[in-house]
Parts: structure tokens; sequence; C-alpha cells
């Protein structure tokens, strides 16, 4: 039913009490975000910080902090989370436009409308959060320009160095694309590696930055590498070498972990 200010309220007419409220002035409230739209902080007119928020890596928001404006004495409010999300209190989770999405596990609740066109993972956010946005729920979207530069000079770097193609192809594959990153050592640049004696040697050209670690994370098949010894290697300063998350290697072995490869191997030296 149509509701008037001067209507009596019936529960059996309208379950939904609305209860008439006199009009606020509006006031601005100016939002601060970081390269991929995520709002990390709001002032008022003096300028003075009325809202501010830190983000676990998917969304999830760890200190929130609202103070009242000395300009328009109110407290700022703010529901806006990642490009496109509005976050709802009563559920804890973000409205994005044509699915809802938990940033707790980095996860929509509802699978991909396109179904298996969308891939193994239809509950997927992106691939990372870092380059990555979904405003609408429905294609993910990388945000930077010139993401793909670092897989260009690597790849650029391996052809120069003689890696035949599919050598250099196997290589690329093994990072998320738009993650690598092309640089030379610095001067403390360290490496641990995952090795067997049999399928994979100690000295290796992928080294991976964190201990512990697990198989998924790191995508590494069994029959790549058992994973059953490590070591620590010291890369010589200025070598060069690529960097990036590892990439998926099917469904079981997700990646995501950091690794790096150097091509030279006599760049490395125990510490």
């Amino acid at each position: 039913p149509v509701w008037k200010p001067t209507d009596r309220y019936l529960p059996e007419e309208d379950p939904l009490q609305r209860v008439a409220q006199a009009a606020s002035p509006a006031h601005v409230f100016y939002y601060h975000c970081d390269h991929i739209g995520t709002p990390y902080m709001m002032t008022d007119d003096l300028g003075d910080v009325v809202w501010e928020a830190t983000y676990r890596a998917w969304g999830e928001t760890q200190d929130v902090i609202a103070r009242v404006s000395q300009a328009v004495g109110i407290a700022a409010r703010n529901p806006i989370r990642f490009q496109g999300q509005q976050f709802d209190d009563e559920t804890s989770l973000s409205y994005n436009r044509h699915r809802y999405y938990d940033a707790t596990t980095g996860r929509y609740i509802s699978a991909d409308p396109i179904d298996l066109s969308g891939g193994f993972n239809l509950h997927q956010y992106a691939p990372n959060p870092i380059q990555w946005t979904d405003p609408l729920g429905l294609s993910r979207a990388c945000c930077c320009k010139g993401s793909y530069s670092g897989a260009k000079q690597a790849s650029q770097y391996l052809k120069d160095a003689g890696v035949p193609r599919a050598r250099r192809k196997e290589i690329m594959e093994s990072f998320d694309v738009g993650t690598i990153n092309m640089r030379n050592a610095g001067a403390s640049e360290y490496g641990l590696r995952y090795y067997d004696e049999s399928k994979a040697y100690a000295k290796g050209r992928y080294l991976f930055e964190t201990f512990p670690a697990t198989r998924e994370s790191l995508a590494v098949k069994p029959e790549w590498n058992d994973m059953t010894k490590i070591q620590q290697w010291k890369v010589r300063e200025g070598e060069p070498m690529i960097e990036g998350r590892a990439s998926a290697q099917g469904p079981c072995l997700p990646g995501g972990q950091v690794q790096k490869f150097i091509l030279n191997l006599d760049a490395l030296s125990k510490p």
C-alpha cells in the first residue's frame, strides 16, 4: 500500500513499519581511495579525518574508526568496500550488484551465473585483490595499466638469454602472469628451495620466500618434486630474476605464493 504520514500503521496491511523521519541537511565528506578504488579514509570540509579503516587481503575491515566531524557535528559512515560493493551490517556481506560477496573468505556466496563457462572456481572473486576488481559481480577486470609489462620484460629476457620457446612458455606459465615483476637481486636476497634429490635437486632455479609452505600454495605437482628437503640460497647481488606468484596447476593446486626464478645457477651460493 501507498503510505502517507497521516496514515495509521496496521500490521495486517503492511508488516514492515515505516516511520516518518524529518529530512536532515546533506553533508559532504571526501573519499580517499587506494589504487583499486577501495576507500581507506574520509575527510570533512576542514580536512579532518572522520572515518578510516584498514583491510585484510580480501576486503574484510580489520579496524574501523569513525569520528564526529567538527565541521558538521555528525559521525561519518561508509558502507563502500571494494569497487561496486556496499557492506550490509545485518548479514556482514557486501552487496555486489549481481551477487553477495563474503570478505572473510574472499568468495562470492553464490556461483557465477554464467555457469561452467566461468571456469573451475565459480565462487572466485578475482585472481588477486591487489590488481583486480569485479564491480558488478559478473566479470573481473585488471585495474592497473601496464599490468603485463613485467611479463613482457621477463619473456624478452628469457628470449635474449637463448631459452628455447617451449621452455620460455613453460616458465611463464608457472607464474600468475599479472603478478610478474622483472628485477635485479638486492644486496641481501635469499630464497628457499624445496627438493628431494631425485626429481628436483637442491640447487634449482625456482626459489620461494616463506617457510613453512604447502604443496598447494606452491602449486608443485608430486611428479615434479617430493619436497622432502629444504635448502636456503643467497642470490648474487644484481642478478636478473623473475618474481611473481605461483600460478595454479589445476583445481587442487591453487598456488598464490611468491616465487623467484633465477636463470643462472652460478648466481646461487649457500649463506
